[in-house]
């Protein structure tokens, strides 16, 4: 591969979830959102909506795709409002988006039913012995044959969504080629279970590099420690879960390796200025 191509297997593609249901009570009137790390990409069936990035309001009707900035701070919906909504990860290890959408983008559904026929298929799966609708689905949730099959319905989905906002003049952004090392330890770091103790000499030793050489390595080639990494996956893993799952904080400070609910809860207090509860709560 030429030099100056970027290596596109170092992007973090994942579904996080999808859902096609009424925007619930909480949703229809949310400030003080916190910023992402992830897109949220809607389309808006029935009702409307707009979103608040710094001082500017994105209006959007029905029918209408809408990408929402990650930076949003305020969303509203009418009463009736119903979406078809996915929020995914496409990023490159340094954690700059794969694209660049400003203060959000929207167009009309009508001009790319590609788009919308493939989510569908994506959601069909998912919800598979969900009985529960409105909640989003999970495709972690899913027996890896069903979990596999989403994946490759969502690769085909990002193809059209590539498409389209290379036509909106929003190209891909790209990142310079990496160590060979480097790419190897991401692949490794986005393996752990986040669950599990981290070792960094354990990682060096995978490299064939010593733990001082390693995190020069990693801040050279993408500006943040092999540990600062692995810290940010579990902060997005926490606030996903304390936004858009039921899971209680005892139950999302255990699945993130925290022996105790206690050290969780200083560790969001102290990544977020707020305890779990009030972050859960901002939705209210």
């Amino acid at each position: 591969m030429p030099p100056s191509q970027p290596h596109w297997e170092s992007l973090h593609l994942e579904l996080l979830h999808i859902y096609d249901a009424e925007v619930l009570p909480w949703g229809r009137k949310f400030h003080d959102v916190p910023p992402a790390s992830f897109y949220r990409v809607w389309l808006l069936r029935a009702g409307h909506g707009r979103v608040k990035v710094g001082s500017r309001w994105l209006n959007f009707g029905t029918g209408e795709w809408v990408v929402p900035s990650p930076l949003l701070s305020a969303q509203e919906f009418s009463d009736d409002a119903r979406l078809l909504s996915l929020h995914f990860h496409a990023r490159w290890p340094d954690g700059t988006l794969l694209f660049d959408v400003g203060a959000g983008l929207k167009w009309g559904s009508a001009a790319h039913p590609k788009l919308e026929s493939t989510a569908r298929d994506m959601l069909k799966i998912c919800r598979s012995g969900q009985p529960r609708h409105w909640r989003p689905a999970f495709p972690e949730n899913l027996p890896l044959d069903q979990h596999l099959h989403v994946a490759e319905k969502f690769r085909r989905w990002l193809r059209v969504f590539h498409g389209i906002m290379t036509s909106h003049g929003v190209p891909p952004t790209t990142l310079a080629v990496l160590d060979h090392r480097v790419r190897a330890g991401l692949k490794w770091l986005d393996q752990v279970p986040l669950s599990a103790k981290f070792r960094e000499p354990l990682l060096a030793e995978k490299l064939g590099l010593s733990v001082i050489h390693l995190n020069r390595l990693f801040a050279r080639e993408i500006k943040i420690s092999p540990a600062a990494y692995l810290e940010q996956r579990r902060w997005d893993r926490a606030v996903h879960l304390l936004l858009n799952s039921d899971l209680s904080a005892k139950e999302i400070a255990y699945e993130l390796g925290f022996c105790a609910p206690s050290y969780f809860a200083t560790w969001v207090k102290n990544r977020s200025g707020k305890t779990p509860l009030e972050f859960r709560n901002r939705r209210e």
